[in-house]
């Protein structure tokens, strides 16, 4: 009976080390961390850049729209100045429409001065600034007599939605 098998010698032995240590999971759960802190500050980035196309494409549609506004109904005898932040037309207190075919997203505000009465150089006739409010940067467009136009992109941080 020497090769006579006991209880023992079919139970796992206990004394064998198996398992992480405490320092491999302390590591583990660091790269886990500093992975996901790159992941959430890139998130970030992706959404202020997606707000701020948004107020660069409002800006487009807005210049467009005042354009239209000026050449089709000359309704903009006086200064024009309004600011709208109503997901929908951009209308004034009578919900009459400003500025034809402009219609606003949620979360968004928009400021536009217009002066006809303009005749000095480097006075301002278009003053035109687009805002979302998920998003701490402005779209500023300024377009001065016989002086020309710029756009300012990602320029002026805050303000008011």
């Amino acid at each position: 009976m020497k090769h006579q098998k006991t209880i023992r010698s079919f139970m796992p032995d206990i004394s064998s080390e198996e398992g992480f240590t405490i320092i491999e999971v302390i590591v583990s759960a660091a790269i886990v961390a500093i992975l996901s802190g790159l992941a959430v500050q890139a998130y970030v980035i992706y959404r202020e850049d997606s707000y701020h196309a948004i107020a660069k494409q409002m800006m487009g549609n807005t210049r467009t729209s005042v354009e239209a506004g000026k050449v089709d109904s000359e309704s903009f005898a006086g200064v024009l100045q309004f600011t709208a932040s109503t997901p929908g037309p951009a209308t004034d207190g009578d919900s009459e429409t400003i500025a034809p075919g402009l219609t606003l997203p949620a979360d968004f505000t928009i400021q536009v001065i217009h002066n006809p009465n303009c005749a000095i150089v480097g006075c301002v006739e278009d003053y035109i600034v687009t805002r979302h409010c998920k998003a701490d940067q402005r779209v500023i467009y300024t377009r001065t007599y016989q002086l020309g136009s710029s756009t300012l992109f990602n320029s002026a941080a805050g303000g008011v939605c």
